[in-house]
């Protein structure tokens, strides 16, 4: 795992394997604990958020297989009180 960016809200981390196997390590993470609401991903590639406490996070999936490597895009949705 490489971390390329990580803020209070949003990280971008590579990873040496395909996206099969990242989608595959995501769902063990994720466990009972965590639902996915929607999942947008073709071929373990695309856009999905999930839940856990009224806390959701939208993650992007991406495959490079030329390079052998994966990436895991998410940040956290934000909601705002007056």
């Amino acid at each position: 795992r490489r971390e390329l960016y990580k803020s209070q809200y949003r990280a971008i981390f590579t990873y040496k394997m395909s996206a099969q196997e990242l989608d595959a390590a995501f769902r063990e993470v994720l466990g009972s604990e965590w639902t996915i609401k929607s999942d947008e991903r073709v071929k373990y590639v695309g856009k999905l958020e999930v839940e856990h406490d009224n806390v959701t996070l939208k993650v992007t999936m991406e495959d490079y297989p030329e390079a052998g490597m994966c990436a895991l895009k998410y940040y956290t949705v934000q909601t705002f009180t007056k």
